[in-house]
């Protein structure tokens, strides 16, 4: 385990961060018209912040962040994907999956063949490597670590955000030479200043 993970990261208020322009805000009020009732997040859509921007190579992606009246949030990494949280998850990591060099890429069975086909789109997954992850922990006096097939880690850029959100939020564009064939990001874990395993979420 590493001895030095940065505890040291400060909490910003969620006041603090810029109003998200108004498409954002747009965005956020369409979830409650568009999901069904037991679904609605309930997002406060005109409370939305710009809480970060992520450097992933030849594209910026922008965070924004949206409370909920139930007491979670909603979020969208722009121009990308988003989604909300109730709070049920300590930990939620995703990300960009490629194929990388060195695999075979051409699909070994016929989608006629529905047992072969099935196989042979489990086997690419498990090929696949993580270009980029981001996600949030729950856990604000956490460190961030993201773990390779290697042995190897990594602190992602961490920002951690304060009432009503209460959540750190994390970005990393994954190096070329830790998305091969054999290398790739397996699990992103919240690690407490004790160094215990307060949250996992495996890399699919």
């Amino acid at each position: 385990m590493n001895s030095a993970l940065g505890f040291g990261v400060s909490v910003v208020p969620f006041a603090s961060f810029e109003p998200a322009p108004r498409d954002v805000v747009l965005d956020f009020r369409s979830l409650s018209r568009q999901a069904p009732p037991h679904m609605d997040p309930r997002a406060i859509a005109d409370q939305a912040r710009k809480v970060a921007v992520g450097d992933f190579g030849s594209q910026e992606r922008t965070l924004y962040i949206a409370p909920t009246e139930n007491g979670g949030f909603c979020y969208q990494w722009t121009p990308a994907y988003g989604g909300c949280s109730a709070r049920s998850h300590r930990i939620s990591a995703w990300g960009s999956l490629i194929v990388p060099e060195g695999t075979n890429a051409e699909a070994t069975a016929s989608p006629g063949n529905r047992a072969a086909f099935s196989t042979a789109v489990r086997e690419m997954r498990q090929r696949s490597a993580s270009r980029w992850l981001v996600g949030y922990s729950l856990d604000l006096g956490a460190a961030v670590v993201i773990r390779f097939s290697d042995g190897t880690e990594i602190e992602p850029t961490v920002v951690k955000v304060g009432q009503p959100i209460e959540a750190s939020f994390f970005f990393y564009e994954v190096p070329p030479e830790k998305r091969t064939a054999t290398v790739k990001a397996v699990v992103v874990q919240a690690i407490d200043d004790h160094h215990n395993v307060v949250g996992e979420q495996q890399i699919r």
